[in-house]
């Protein structure tokens, strides 16, 4: 009788054993299966990241063709059309561009100041600052920020000393 209760001690424990080993290996199933759940999510997500990138890898790769005939654009523009009007500007910008295709230098279709030299968050810092919103002011700021002298502002509405002093 007392080895079958000994037996039956030893059994019963290796009974236990195995439940909580059982245990132990259901919780660490359903760990892998939220790991995996997770995993599934996360490589959906980069799917949709790779699609972003490869977009923005097509537009970098097309400034880095056309870089050239932009910055002499924009380095042109900031040189000497700053003190002219918008109407001005896009005529010396079209024949700017006529020469560059002439001399088969690559540039953009349309090669835009703010876009090639401008930034985003620094345009907008103006803005809040008391820059205009419209284009010919953001391309002034543009001048301003690249030009080697004292600009000089015709402000008779005082739009552009609100600024500098809002900047200061």
């Amino acid at each position: 009788l007392k080895k079958l209760e000994e037996g039956l001690r030893t059994l019963q424990v290796k009974y236990e054993d195995a439940v909580r080993k059982k245990n132990e290996y259901e919780t660490k199933v359903d760990e892998c299966n939220q790991r995996i759940v997770r995993a599934e999510r996360l490589t959906t997500g980069l799917g949709d990241e790779k699609v972003r990138w490869q977009e923005n890898v097509s537009m970098l790769d097309h400034s880095l063709e056309n870089v050239i005939g932009d910055v002499l654009i924009s380095s042109g523009f900031v040189a000497y059309l700053g003190p002219f009007t918008t109407e001005y500007r896009d005529n010396m910008i079209k024949e700017w561009i006529t020469k560059l295709t002439a001399y088969q230098v690559p540039h953009s279709e349309n090669p835009e100041l703010v876009r090639v030299l401008g930034d985003a968050v620094k345009i907008r810092n103006w803005q809040l600052a008391g820059l205009p919103k419209d284009n010919l002011s953001v391309q002034n700021g543009v001048i301003v920020q690249y030009s080697n002298r004292w600009p000089l502002f015709i402000d008779p509405q005082g739009e552009a000393n609100k600024w500098i002093k809002n900047m200061v």
